[in-house]
């Protein structure tokens, strides 16, 4: 069965309580779930990250994103975005290694309709 994903990206200080809250939705079948080790992130940097990756993935338009309010920028510093962006990229990384494509932009085909022509050396 080919299901049409339609991404969601929220932020939760309990994340399991976010997703037995979500549990009676019909619009989710799978969650991705993130968080930091070392407990160094706060409510401010996360914000950021779901503003950001919910940016990136509408302008992706590869799916529908499925959030009804649109995350709002936090007042953060120069200095915390850059390490929310590394912090950004390497979570891009590991969601697209685990088969979601959510942040990646479809590309269009580049084919020609012109007569192909084979040489060969005889």
């Amino acid at each position: 069965m080919n299901m049409i994903r339609k991404p969601y990206i929220g932020e939760a200080e309990d994340v399991f309580k976010r997703l037995y809250q979500h549990q009676e939705k019909n619009f989710w079948t799978e969650a991705l779930a993130f968080i930091s080790k070392d407990e160094n992130l706060n409510k401010a940097h996360i914000k950021y990250l779901e503003f950001s990756l919910h940016d990136e993935a509408v302008e992706a338009n590869r799916y529908k994103v499925f959030n009804s309010n649109v995350p709002t920028k936090p007042a953060i510093s120069e200095a915390e975005i850059a390490i929310m962006s590394e912090f950004s990229i390497n979570l891009k990384l590991l969601v697209g290694a685990l088969g979601f494509r959510i942040f990646e932009k479809l590309t269009k085909s580049l084919t020609s309709k012109q007569d192909k022509y084979f040489i060969s050396a005889a």
